[in-house]
């Protein structure tokens, strides 16, 4: 398994574990992190920004896709959206204590 397939898999899994927790609440304190495609029709542009408002985590981003639309792990900007995931997995690795 390459490093960018292992990312996209541990993203997902975490996204689901946040979904569910943002839906429980907003009391996540996990690291997130947002990518939404600016094309996106099926979630409200401001939905990525309210989301991350709301998580109470200390280490959160948000990145915009300018070039994709609603599915972005599948999108024109996929080796992007792989990067952008894999180097945030690397700061949440290297900020937790050994």
């Amino acid at each position: 398994m390459t490093p960018l397939i292992f990312s996209i898999i541990l993203f997902i899994s975490n996204t689901i574990d946040i979904v569910i927790a943002i839906r429980k609440s907003f009391t996540t304190y996990q690291p997130i992190l947002i990518v939404q495609g600016k094309h996106d029709e099926s979630v409200h542009p401001e939905a990525p920004y309210m989301i991350y408002r709301k998580v109470n985590s200390s280490m959160k981003e948000i990145h915009l896709m300018e070039n994709s639309t609603h599915v972005v792990l599948v999108d024109k900007e996929i080796k992007k959206v792989g990067l952008i995931t894999q180097t945030f997995i690397e700061k949440v690795l290297q900020s937790r204590p050994s």
